[in-house]
């Protein structure tokens, strides 16, 4: 009996090692010195591998990485002295962002080179004076286009005490609308119109008085920005935290294909709560939120002070090579940040 038993031991064993044999490496239970090779593979992959995060808002918080360092010096560097900017006190802005960037242990506006001058940092640590920024922002500062007329006066028309009275406005008949009404005139008046009523609706149902998430804003109230552009040939509205075409194109344009280092995963651009596009290139962006923490709240202060400023940089950059940089199309590029 105990030789029957040993027999049939020795079979399952040796059925066991043909199975093995015929297992893909993958199902096969790894031997100690496997086990130890792969652990060592498996470690040297995470340190070699960069570390890719597409969450803007962890990328903001992370320290200055010495990559990134290296990245701002390099642009420093190249640029030439006949093209920075001297203000009158003989300051040379670019020289003043690289000294106060270099100084800097988290991200600022500063290492993209852009200079916010109601950045009360630049004045604290004394990077600049008040006139000093005060020149910066006055320099080549245009006025935004003055409303016409007649549309201010259309507008003011739903200045009522009451929703009655607004909804009396609302339904009395323009002298544009029906088989007059011409896109190219009447648009904006048009847009005007539906946005009032729209918003009628949600002040009467009762929904702005409660809270949503910042989707619901998106949807029931931040639209009507949306269809403001409708008018416009080509221009496609991106919402629901779509990804920057133009940064991604600055965060892979070192990406190369894989030979003495493997390839990196494709990074994605930094995500907006709206983007503008036409075709392949994008002409503006914005941010939004379920909750006004004031002009200092963390959330302002991340998207209005690092996050869009980068993003309509990038833009900017990405426009300026599709036309080359040629100098008489560079100056009909505006740049609208409020």
């Amino acid at each position: 009996m105990v030789n029957g038993k040993a027999s049939m031991s020795k079979k399952r064993d040796h059925e066991d090692e043909i199975d093995k044999f015929f297992q893909s490496p993958n199902d096969q239970q790894p031997n100690r010195f496997n086990k130890k090779l792969r652990k060592s593979e498996a470690t040297d992959e995470c340190k070699c591998a960069p570390q890719i995060n597409d969450d803007d808002d962890d990328e903001i918080d992370k320290e200055m990485c010495e990559a990134s360092m290296l990245e701002f010096e390099r642009t420093f560097q190249g640029m030439r002295k006949e093209k920075k900017w001297f203000l009158e006190s003989g300051k040379c802005v670019e020289d003043e962002l690289y000294a106060f960037g270099k100084q800097c242990q988290f991200e600022h506006l500063a290492h993209s080179f852009v200079i916010d001058p109601d950045d009360e940092t630049y004045y604290q640590n004394k990077v600049f004076t008040s006139e000093e920024l005060e020149e910066i922002r006055e320099t080549e500062s245009k006025d935004l286009p003055k409303m016409p007329i007649e549309l201010l006066k259309y507008i003011s028309s739903f200045r009522t005490k009451t929703t009655e009275k607004l909804r009396i406005m609302l339904d009395k008949r323009q002298n544009w609308e029906g088989k007059n009404f011409d896109k190219t005139k009447h648009f904006d008046f048009d847009w005007i119109k539906h946005s009032v009523h729209s918003l009628l609706l949600e002040f009467e149902s009762g929904t702005l008085k409660q809270n949503h998430l910042e989707t619901w804003y998106n949807i029931h109230i931040w639209s009507l920005i949306d269809k403001s552009f409708n008018e416009l040939i080509g221009v496609d509205v991106a919402r629901g935290e779509s990804c920057s075409l133009a940064s991604a194109k600055r965060k892979n344009k070192h990406r190369v294909i894989q030979g003495l280092v493997s390839t990196t995963r494709k990074a994605l651009g930094r995500r907006g709560d709206l983007i503008l596009r036409k075709g392949m290139y994008e002409y503006g962006a914005s941010e939004v939120g379920k909750d006004y923490e004031g002009d200092n709240g963390t959330k302002l202060l991340r998207e209005r002070g690092l996050k869009s400023p980068k993003m309509l940089k990038d833009m900017l950059v990405d426009l300026g090579n599709y036309i080359k940089w040629e100098r008489n199309k560079l100056r009909q590029l505006e740049l609208v940040f409020s």
